[in-house]
């Protein structure tokens, strides 16, 4: 798919619109779920599933390798370039790969809960067994979603994740109560996760199937692992430190402080997400395009594309965080009173967000770029910088601790990266431009 620039404007009006009114959904769907599994499950359970899935999402890096996002920037090149075989057999190795390492990792991960489990809380073991079938799905899932944005099908690539799972969750959720009632727990909770991801995956194969370019299924597939794998490295470790920093707090929490307070901070960072999904929508959008700008060496053009959607994502995320600061304790008491004395982390949680808008999107200029040894060195520093950061405040602030480790260490994060975008790219991310 190539664009000249009225095309590329309109292409990326429709990709924006579409994505963010999906994001738009795919918040409120999440939204409703955390509603739900806050009123059906106890604080201490709630914490369980929580805690479950936060160790999901920080073993699945590994798993994927980075190769989700290396295969965004080579699906894209290959397309425009119609190197057909080369796209066949980087899917067919990354698939092979990710779905080795995420059975190793998970049957792992098993057998060290059942080990270890004595040493953190009981109500946090069982359901974190349970989710080790996500690791593979999960990996599997952002390889196909991979390959279609690549291909600039970005709406339909993100759907099955972003709408159509939550969708099942909820109803596999409400129905699993109805079915065990008062039993309901976090282990049905993660069973109920389980089934909507299968589903999901399931439809996302479908979907892969008809976007992809028709040479592509009677090329004979040609690979360069040497490459790939070193292009994956880097990119990999950023990733792996990404969900280290979005993730180590509630980890830590959990071993430091235990279930109830992870119920909390989860439900105050799922609120705090609200102000985040605008970005996240838009970076979907730029990644393909920053890669194929860059590789065909059109950087005044970029720059006027940073400059103009790091500017409005800003503006638009804006009013969010200032609903969200008039009315946090309202919305935080929907999922239950117990919920209500996270505001003050909340506000600090927005404060960190608001400053991550500011930057604009200094992570997929970087990793777009084939700078992600740069990003990585970067997120090094701002991961070592959050674990100090939790271990010193946690147990002296408990939730509000954690909020202030997260928030420093998201705008070290962006500082960072905002820097090697201007030395290394000649770049200005930022909303000043």
């Amino acid at each position: 798919m190539t664009f000249d620039s009225t095309g590329l404007r309109q292409w990326l009006i429709r990709a924006t619109t579409g994505n963010f009114l999906m994001k738009i959904a795919s918040i409120a769907l999440g939204f409703v779920s955390t509603l739900l599994l806050a009123r059906l499950l106890t604080p201490e359970q709630y914490g369980g599933y929580a805690y479950a899935l936060a160790w999901v999402n920080l073993l699945v890096v590994p798993v994927v390798f980075g190769l989700d996002k290396l295969m965004i920037r080579k699906i894209s090149i290959f397309d425009a370039d119609g190197q057909w075989g080369m796209m066949r057999g980087i899917q067919r190795f990354s698939n092979s790969i990710v779905a080795a390492l995420g059975v190793i990792v998970a049957i792992a991960v098993y057998f060290a809960a059942s080990l270890f489990g004595s040493h953190i809380d009981t109500v946090l073991v069982e359901p974190l067994r349970v989710a080790m079938v996500l690791v593979p799905l999960i990996a599997l899932a952002r390889l196909r979603s991979a390959v279609m944005i690549g291909l600039h099908h970005v709406v339909r690539g993100t759907f099955p994740e972003m709408v159509l799972r939550p969708v099942l969750f909820i109803l596999f959720v409400s129905l699993a109560h109805l079915l065990f009632w008062e039993s309901f727990d976090a282990t049905e909770a993660v069973m109920a996760n389980i089934c909507a991801v299968a589903i999901a995956f399931a439809v996302g194969i479908v979907l892969l199937k008809r976007v992809v370019p028709e040479p592509v299924n009677s090329a004979v597939a040609e690979y360069a692992p040497a490459s790939w794998l070193g292009g994956a490295a880097p990119l990999v470790l950023l990733a792996g430190l990404q969900i280290v920093n979005s993730r180590v707090d509630i980890i830590m929490l959990g071993v430091m402080r235990g279930a109830v307070d992870v119920a909390v901070y989860n439900v105050v960072s799922q609120g705090a997400m609200l102000a985040s999904f605008i970005l996240v929508a838009a970076n979907g959008v730029l990644s393909p395009v920053v890669a194929k700008m860059y590789a065909q060496g059109e950087r005044p053009r970029l720059q006027r594309l940073v400059t103009k959607s790091s500017r409005a994502i800003f503006a638009a995320t804006l009013p969010i965080v200032l609903v969200l600061i008039l009315f946090g304790r309202p919305f935080l008491s929907l999922f239950g009173e117990q919920y209500a004395g996270g505001y003050f982390a909340l506000l600090v949680l927005l404060t960190g967000q608001i400053l991550n808008t500011a930057f604009g999107a200094v992570g997929v200029l970087l990793t777009m770029t084939e700078h992600g040894g740069l990003a990585a060195k970067g997120a090094a520093v701002s991961v070592i910088v959050n674990i100090v950061l939790n271990a010193a405040l946690i147990p002296l602030w408990g939730v509000e601790g954690a909020a202030t480790a997260s928030m420093l260490t998201l705008f070290l994060w962006n500082l960072l990266f905002a820097v090697f975008v201007y030395q290394n790219l000649g770049i200005r991310p930022t909303v000043v431009g």
